[in-house]
């Protein structure tokens, strides 16, 4: 059997077009506009690694990253940062100006589940990789307990996502 056609103009479409939904697997030379699933195609639903995130960071963590000093950043796994993964590219942009900005690859992302996430995350990250300069567990855990409550972490859990800074300001 042959590609199905609409020939409902109504549509949009031309009248010679395949419709996409009855399309066959295997393309037909001889007819125009055959249409074939792309296997090498990506998810249209899968998030783009090439497509970056932006970040907006605070002072002095912004420089710290930048400088290589911080390279690991915590985050909330809420669902806009649950899918992250390696490759992904973040942009962060200092939070303070909106203006400079610089680029990171993730390189790794380990994730901590369930209640007690955020002192595990900066037990297992260190205080000297994801807090630099802060001295004990408590002062970091205020640091993220600015942006969100302990409820939120424990019910989401902590992403400590490993960063490398690919481009410098633009």
């Amino acid at each position: 059997m042959g590609n199905s056609y609409n020939r409902d103009l109504g549509d949009g479409r031309h009248h010679d077009e395949p419709d996409a939904a009855t399309a066959t697997t295997a393309p037909d030379a001889t007819v125009p506009g055959a249409v074939t699933p792309d296997a090498t195609a990506p998810d249209a639903t899968a998030p783009d690694a090439t497509v970056p995130r932006v970040i907006d960071c605070d002072e002095p963590w912004f420089t710290h990253i930048r400088e290589g000093r911080k390279p690991v950043e915590g985050r909330k796994a809420s669902p806009t940062w649950a899918d992250i993964e390696v490759g992904n590219v973040l942009v962060f942009r200092n939070a303070a100006d909106g203006e400079h900005c610089f680029v990171a690859r993730v390189t790794g992302v380990t994730r901590y589940e369930g209640p007690g996430a955020l002192r595990r995350y900066l037990e297992g990250e260190t205080l000297a990789r994801a807090l630099p300069g802060v001295e004990d567990l408590d002062a970091g855990e205020a640091v993220y307990l600015q942006w969100s409550t302990r409820e939120e972490i424990d019910r989401y859990g902590m992403l400590g996502i490993q960063i490398a800074v690919t481009m410098e300001g633009y």
